[in-house]
């Protein structure tokens, strides 16, 4: 049986090889298992496949209560959609059950957020209002939740502003503006959070 498995953190990135640790143990009883093999399943997940070696692995002999680690280098296509893969892993032996067991491992798509586009105003007069509009991108395969927006800075009349922007699905553009006023005269510096 599968008693334990990893696969170097809580989540694998989409298109990055991974590792994955089984250990294996064998139940008490008397006798030992002989010619015990593992196999691996994908199932439905397309996407996902060995990186090297074999989907299947020779153990040999396992005594009762007795454990042993083996490893999987696996890959996951660049384009999968987030979530979750099942991987069963069946386990056979000469002279045993044949067993298997469900895992899980979350896949994550990294994000792809770019700023596209800045525009402001070249020169404002000192007590007079400009407009700062900025243009940004989520390229990547997931939303990217609860974005907000901040401007900071020197010289600004008016900073700390904010604005709560939301859920920016995936392929998704959007733009944000702030008002910009100077405190005194000279250049403003300054950037925006997102």
């Amino acid at each position: 049986m599968v008693k334990d498995f990893s696969f170097g953190g809580t989540s694998v990135e989409a298109g990055k090889e991974f590792t994955l640790d089984l250990t294996l143990f064998t139940t008490s009883g008397n006798t030992n298992l002989e010619d015990v093999m593992v196999g691996l399943n994908f199932g439905e997940a397309k996407n996902v496949s060995l990186a090297s070696g074999s989907m299947n692995t020779y153990v040999g002999a396992m005594a009762p209560g007795a454990t042993r680690h083996i490893t999987y280098k696996i890959i996951t296509d660049a384009t999968i959609e987030p979530g979750a893969i099942g991987i069963t892993v069946q386990l056979t032996s000469k002279n045993g059950e044949p067993n298997s067991s469900p895992i899980s491992i979350p896949v994550t798509q990294p994000d792809r957020f770019e700023i596209t586009g800045i525009e402001a105003p070249e020169t404002i007069m000192l007590g007079e209002e400009g407009y700062l509009a900025v243009t940004f991108v989520n390229k990547g395969k997931s939303p990217v939740n609860n974005l907000s927006a901040e401007i900071q800075g020197t010289n600004l009349a008016n900073p700390g502003q904010s604005q709560f922007l939301g859920n920016i699905a995936a392929g998704t553009e959007n733009s944000v503006d702030f008002n910009v006023m100077a405190s005194a005269e000279g250049t403003i510096n300054g950037k925006v959070l997102l």
